[in-house]
């Protein structure tokens, strides 16, 4: 990387670094808009939601690099990314994760929303500042970089690893509670019958914001959290992500969901 890059990184640290300040004077001087909530119950909360962001925007990387990967691959040395693994391609239940996830990341961000948005602050006298506080944006920015970019990458680049953190079976569990509540049920119609051009569009745009160096800190946090967690050491990256399928898989991951019954029909 040249010089623009290393610029981009310490723009994207600065205002990371700034972000959670601004956050945090807000939620200890009683600026936010969480329902008069004392600032140490608000600071909980908001660890507690971005933790669970992370893990389901881990798992849901993690799922997607691992799916057309034999689980057999990783039996003896990933015991709790093969109990995952091997509940989660079952079937439809990848379709089933992936509506119970965003459910849960509605309700997530929901309550960080309310967390970091707040009134301005006495040394932000600007408009503009007012207006990105009482918006969220500078939470927004926080909970991209923190909770969403930083497992993501770290899934992406060891998801295996990530499979194999204690709570990801649990997390799987819920996020199945979630889709069968039948709120999120209209989505197996719609998916049926939407045909989405623009995508390559679409892929441009997400390689131009990234560009702009707002979330770079997120590489840097990956990496320092895979050098603590030791990842690095024992497997390369590469070989994690693009080990060479075999045809030896479970006769159990390919069955299909059975027939729905009537309550299935009742939540759609």
């Amino acid at each position: 990387p040249g010089v623009a890059y290393y610029v981009r990184v310490v723009f994207s640290v600065c205002l990371f670094l700034f972000c959670i300040t601004v956050n945090m004077i807000a939620i200890f001087t009683g600026k936010t808009d969480f329902f008069g909530t004392p600032g140490y119950a608000q600071l909980i909360l908001l660890l507690a939601a971005l933790t669970g962001l992370a893990v389901i925007e881990g798992l849901q990387i993690a799922l997607v690099e691992l799916k057309k990967h034999p689980t057999e691959s990783y039996r003896t040395s990933h015991a709790r990314a093969f109990r995952t693994g091997s509940l989660a391609f079952r079937g439809d239940n990848c379709e089933r994760f992936l509506i119970g996830r965003q459910m849960s990341v509605i309700f997530l961000v929901f309550v960080v929303a309310h967390i970091t948005s707040s009134e301005n602050l006495d040394f932000l006298p600007d408009p503009f500042f007012a207006f990105m506080l009482k918006s969220g944006l500078f939470g927004a920015i926080l909970v991209c970089i923190s909770a969403q970019l930083v497992p993501q990458v770290m899934a992406a680049k060891y998801p295996v690893q990530f499979l194999d953190i204690p709570g990801m079976w649990l997390a799987l569990q819920i996020t199945f509670v979630l889709e069968a509540t039948g709120i999120s049920h209209a989505t197996w119609l719609m998916v049926t019958f939407l045909n989405i051009p623009g995508m390559w569009l679409t892929l441009q745009i997400c390689f131009l914001l990234e560009a702009t160096g707002i979330s770079h800190t997120s590489w840097l946090m990956a990496r320092l959290a895979v050098t603590l967690l030791g990842w690095a050491k024992n497997s390369p990256p590469v070989k994690m992500m693009r080990a060479e399928p075999t045809t030896n898989e479970p006769a159990t991951e390919n069955k299909e969901r059975s027939s729905p019954g009537m309550a299935y029909y009742v939540r759609v």
